[in-house]
């Protein structure tokens, strides 16, 4: 199961990589769904509404996640 997540994810990242913002999204969310604490998937997914200016949907992930994307991101 983790290799269908990472695989799910890594298509999600291409898609992301060539400003596909809207599939990438899309593609995240199932990787969330299979795994809801996927620190990347968080990551890339927010970062996705952020450069579509979507700057309200970030602040639904939750304390426990963004902790997580802290913990692998570092600014």
């Amino acid at each position: 199961m983790d290799n269908d997540v990472e695989d799910l994810f890594d298509q999600g990242l291409k898609k992301f990589n060539i400003d596909a913002y809207d599939e990438a999204i899309k593609i995240f969310k199932k990787v969330l769904e299979m795994n809801p604490d996927h620190p990347d998937a968080l990551y890339y997914r927010a970062l996705a509404w952020a450069i579509k200016g979507d700057y309200n949907r970030p602040s639904l992930i939750s304390q426990k996640q963004w902790k997580k994307i802290r913990s692998i991101r570092t600014v």
